[in-house]
């Protein structure tokens, strides 16, 4: 009896297993880009096209003025290899995030810095 309990615990763990395996992505060992907004992620996205991971934090529609993020969100941008923001004021829900990142040496590209803003 106990032998046929034994392959029966082992045979489903394998039955759940295989597909869990399957699922799981292999390492991506391209750098990161974190981007804060989805048009500004849309550009850095074809800019890099396959060299890089990005990953947008904000989708469509969404309101950049009470955006937030979750924690998991929050670690991605710390284990950023860059991340890209629009700056001047529009990310409020993100800045401190954004802060955070900086000061642990993550850089930090900020659109608004490299441009002339029209009053």
């Amino acid at each position: 009896m106990r032998p046929t309990r034994l392959l029966t615990a082992t045979t489903v763990l394998g039955l759940t297993t295989l597909p869990l395996a399957a699922c799981a992505s292999p390492a991506d060992d391209r750098p990161l880009i974190v981007v804060s907004t989805n048009i500004l992620g849309d550009v850095v996205d074809e800019i890099v096209g396959d060299q890089a991971e990005v990953v947008i934090l904000m989708k469509p529609n969404a309101d950049p003025h009470s955006f937030e993020i979750s924690a998991q969100e929050a670690a991605t941008l710390r284990e950023a290899d860059l991340i890209v923001s629009n700056g001047l004021g529009l990310e409020e829900g993100l800045q401190q995030h954004l802060d955070a990142a900086a000061a642990s040496a993550v850089p930090l590209f900020t659109a608004g810095d490299a441009i002339d803003v029209l009053d």
